[in-house]
């Protein structure tokens, strides 16, 4: 035992310097581990807040803001739309349709829009209008959704006439609920004779 202490004794400054590097490597390990855990932690919670859009909570806010802005800002998707009412899809309009293939998709997943506007229970032509937009707008997050994203993401800018003149334009999915609403708006108006009826 004497023997294990003289030992120690001549060589204290050497096994000092050993165990503070020891402690020290514990203490920055566990530091640096107990901030990736947190980084971590916080990446899951903001993965399961965005599975979970579209939030329910300020749907009618959200609808209120957007009806307002549009009414605000009626050319918004002037570009797409003809001057008339009721509102139908311009030749550019009839076009974007086209290229994102929107009869497929609505013939894919219509008769789910057509129950996401039946159950808000539209009592004219233009709650029927609203709604199809939103039931598109509403539901970006479904998967029914995932092609058209893809097309809208890498969509190269599109030469328009406007007021004849051509202009860039870069499509959007606001653009894109835009020109899928006026024929699902048709759809479900077809289905629902009655609600055109003074």
């Amino acid at each position: 035992m004497e023997a294990i202490f003289t030992f120690m004794a001549e060589r204290w400054p050497f096994m000092a310097a050993i165990l503070i590097a020891v402690t020290l490597t514990v203490f920055v390990c566990k530091w640096h581990y107990g901030r990736y855990i947190q980084t971590e932690k916080k990446a899951d919670d903001n993965e399961k807040r965005i599975n979970t859009l579209p939030c329910t909570k300020h749907e009618k806010e959200i609808s209120r803001i957007r009806d307002y802005l549009l009414a605000k800002y009626p050319k918004a998707f002037g570009e797409y739309e003809l001057k008339k009412s009721p509102r139908e899809l311009s030749e550019e309009g009839r076009k974007l349709f086209s290229d994102i293939g929107g009869a497929s998709f609505l013939e894919a997943n219509g008769a789910k829009l057509l129950d996401m506007i039946a159950k808000e229970n539209p009592k004219t032509p233009f709650d029927v209008e609203q709604l199809s937009f939103d039931s598109l707008f509403n539901h970006l997050n479904d998967s029914m959704f995932n092609r058209i994203k893809r097309w809208v993401y890498y969509c190269p800018v599109r030469k328009l006439m406007v007021d004849g003149k051509e202009q860039n334009s870069e499509v959007t999915i606001y653009d894109v609920c835009f020109v899928l609403s006026i024929p699902l708006r048709d759809l479900y108006l077809d289905r629902h004779p009655e609600l055109t009826m003074d």
